[in-house]
């Protein structure tokens, strides 16, 4: 097993910094990962946006492809989760006349090699757009056996300095498992 990247050498006392090596992504034949994130924050410029913004650019320094989408703006339209796009079409695609924003965001997740989750905080809970997000992926998952996160590496941004961020991201990690 190969140590993680970062200090090594505890057993003889010397301490050098080892660089790690830049992330690949499975689902495009070994070219850069591609990583999605969604900011469930209700301002783009919030807490959360700001510590997503830090990872993906963290990440895209190391040649990874990344994408921040903010939840607020995709929800706009709202899901129904009638089940008409799978009944109607045979095809995961909305029955309604325009299509809303949020299946935008779960068609993302597929072509992602990896998904980043961030939230704020609200009475314990995930923000409402998250909470959005992540039915929309549970339904998927139980109702037509869409399988878009299995294997794929997670991780979830919460707020560290509110009250409850333990849970949330209990409650965010057992959603995307």
């Amino acid at each position: 097993k190969r140590p993680a990247p970062g200090i090594t050498g505890p057993a003889t006392g010397k301490h050098e910094r080892e660089e790690a090596p830049a992330p690949a992504g499975a689902a495009t034949g070994g070219g850069p990962m591609k990583v999605v994130a969604f900011d469930g924050g209700a301002y783009r410029q919030g807490p959360v946006g700001v510590r997503l913004q830090a990872l993906l650019g963290a990440l895209a320094a190391r040649g990874a492809e990344t994408e921040l989408l903010w939840l607020e703006k995709d929800r706009r339209t709202g899901c129904y989760m009638c089940g008409q796009c799978g009944h109607r079409t045979g095809a995961i695609s909305c029955s309604r006349p325009s299509e809303d924003g949020l299946r935008r965001c779960v068609r993302k997740v597929k072509g992602a090699d990896a998904v980043v989750v961030g939230t704020p905080v609200y009475t314990l809970r995930p923000s409402p757009a998250t909470q959005e997000l992540l039915n929309r992926l549970g339904h998927d998952r139980v109702e037509r056996g869409d399988r878009r996160l299995e294997g794929k590496p997670a991780a979830i941004v919460v707020d560290p300095r509110s009250d409850g961020a333990a849970v949330v991201t209990a409650a965010v990690a057992e959603r995307l498992t």
